[in-house]
């Protein structure tokens, strides 16, 4: 169930997202978070009572982003790490409402690619460009993606990019454009917090 305060919380940042035409990228899980959760029941029941919440309230602005950063290895349950993350995204997507379902992914560190079984299962795949700094990073990050098998064309979101140089010729966000992905401005100023990604 979720929390009556952070319900109307949520709900406030969608209806208002909504109406400037945003989607909002949903996060379910962030690591050292996730241990507050006793076990693999619990965090099934957070996944499908979510989604339903969203489809119940009629939000066609809202993707689901399982956990943020699977592979961090401090994630205290098994299914929240890249091996078993794919199944969740599985069970995600076969949550349905009047015949509506939601668009479900999750991202991977920066520099990592995600795995062909998350691919494979995603709807979207979320890559994060904090800490590429090498002229092409992106580029290759996007090719890498578009190499492995079991990609069939989702599209490719940077849903987190520390670099702001955008004066450079060959900065992140021109990068992912002219690469055919899309470019997400990650803001560390509340690092903290977890920073705040756009």
């Amino acid at each position: 169930k979720i929390l009556p305060e952070a319900e109307s919380r949520l709900k406030k940042v969608i209806e208002e997202a909504d109406k400037v035409g945003l989607i909002i990228c949903l996060g379910l899980f962030y690591f050292g978070q996730d241990n507050r959760i006793s076990g693999e029941k619990e965090i099934h029941f957070a996944v499908m009572s979510t989604c339903e919440w969203i489809l119940d309230n009629g939000y066609a602005n809202v993707i689901i982003e399982i956990n943020n950063e699977t592979d961090i290895p401090k994630y205290s349950h098994e299914i929240l790490r890249p091996t078993r993350v794919q199944e969740l995204i599985e069970e995600a997507k076969q949550v349905r409402s009047g015949g509506s379902g939601l668009l479900v992914g999750t991202s991977f560190t920066r520099r990592q690619l995600p795995t062909r079984k998350v691919i494979d299962s995603s709807d979207f795949v979320l890559l994060h460009g904090n800490g590429v700094d090498a002229v092409g990073g992106i580029r290759r990050m996007v090719s890498g993606v578009r190499g492995i098998d079991s990609y069939r064309g989702q599209p490719i979101v940077f849903n987190e990019d520390d670099h702001f140089d955008f004066q450079s010729p060959n900065n992140n966000f021109r990068e992912a454009v002219e690469s055919g992905a899309s470019w997400g401005y990650f803001d560390p100023g509340d690092a903290a917090n977890g920073g705040f990604a756009y």
